[in-house]
């Protein structure tokens, strides 16, 4: 390893009801390769109801030759989390890891010899890929663990880079890690953002000029969302926060953020018209094809695949849907202040 003993990381971790996903996450990351470096890991708890803390706590108690720092986050998000957990950070490099995911042991190496090796400081944030994995074994969760990471369903983007042995330069990734001096350069995490609130940062980043980096080589497992109804929220989340950094930022943050909402809306308008509507229905329906061949061939997902003629459009349409409440929160918003401002 190239990792010197000098160097301080800390590794934070927000966790809020992770009774079923805990136990994995922080075995996988206590069990690290990282006895050249000096590592604390700040576990950030949102007031879990459920057995989150109880499971840390013994852990904890297991690993006694480790730094672990067990707190509580009284506002419960995410967000919050990630800042108190970073202000009480000592170490150098910061890595942020999700209790929803099981990492190589070689993560905290890997991700500290990326930022280690950048001597310009040119690279802001560095990260893996997440490999989806259904947290149960029922067709839905396989099917919804599948679209996670279908160029079909999410685009060209973070998730969707794989087979690839070259590093790239990308909008933002899941998690990440950065030295702790990108906070002061650029600032927390904006707690406006409930969700959405790694993107903008992200999105800061870039706007400094520096760059996001995706290394294909670090794989880590993330297990997805297991029921429709949490797949559609969480899609519908995602999307509803990217107007409001356009708004902060006043720049689209991505072509990709915009594009379902842009054909659902061209969809509705072309109805009255069959010459224009028809075409856009059956070229929607290759896109579905598509992603089932996919599901089918490469991935091996027999009847399972066939839920994705439904959840495709299901995971498009609450993006749309996210995306267009946002734009319209967004007017409401500015027309009730042009009117208390015009009294």
């Amino acid at each position: 390893m190239s990792v010197k003993k000098n160097i301080n990381v800390s590794v934070i971790i927000p966790v809020f009801n992770e009774e079923k996903f805990i136990e994995k996450c922080l075995v996988s990351l206590f069990e690290n390769k990282h006895d050249d470096i000096n590592v604390e890991f700040i576990i950030c708890d949102g007031m879990s109801t459920d057995n989150t803390i109880k499971i840390a706590s013994k852990l904890k108690g297991y690993y006694s030759n480790i730094k672990i720092n067990i707190i509580e986050n009284p506002n419960r998000f995410q967000v919050f989390a990630l800042n108190m957990a970073i202000k009480l950070s000592t170490g150098d490099y910061i890595i942020r890891c999700d209790a929803h995911a099981e990492y190589p042991e070689t993560y905290i190496y890997d991700l500290v010899n990326i930022l280690k090796k950048d001597t310009e400081n040119k690279i802001g944030n560095a990260g893996g890929v997440a490999m989806p994995k259904s947290a149960t074994n029922t067709c839905i969760s396989r099917a919804i663990s599948f679209l996670m990471s279908s160029k079909y369903a999410v685009g060209s983007s973070h998730r969707t880079l794989k087979n690839n042995l070259n590093s790239r330069e990308v909008d933002t990734l899941l998690f990440g890690a950065w030295r702790k001096e990108i906070f002061s350069q650029i600032g927390f995490f904006d707690q406006d953002f409930i969700r959405g609130q790694d993107y903008e940062h992200n999105f800061r980043i870039r706007g400094a000029g520096l760059k996001i980096i995706q290394s294909p080589r670090i794989l880590f497992t993330y297990y997805t969302r297991t029921t429709i109804e949490k797949f559609m929220r969480m899609t519908f989340q995602y999307a509803l926060a990217k107007p409001f950094i356009m708004k902060k930022h006043r720049k689209i943050p991505n072509i990709r953020s915009n594009v379902p909402l842009l054909f659902f809306t061209i969809l509705a308008l072309s109805a009255p018209f069959p010459f224009f509507f028809l075409p856009l229905c059956l070229c929607y329906l290759t896109l579905i094809l598509l992603c089932l061949h996919e599901m089918i061939i490469k991935h091996k997902g027999g009847l399972c695949s066939i839920h994705i003629i439904y959840l495709l459009p299901l995971q498009h349409i609450s993006h749309a849907t996210g995306t267009l409440i946002g734009y319209l929160q967004i007017l409401i918003k500015n027309k009730q202040k042009n009117l208390s401002g015009t009294r």
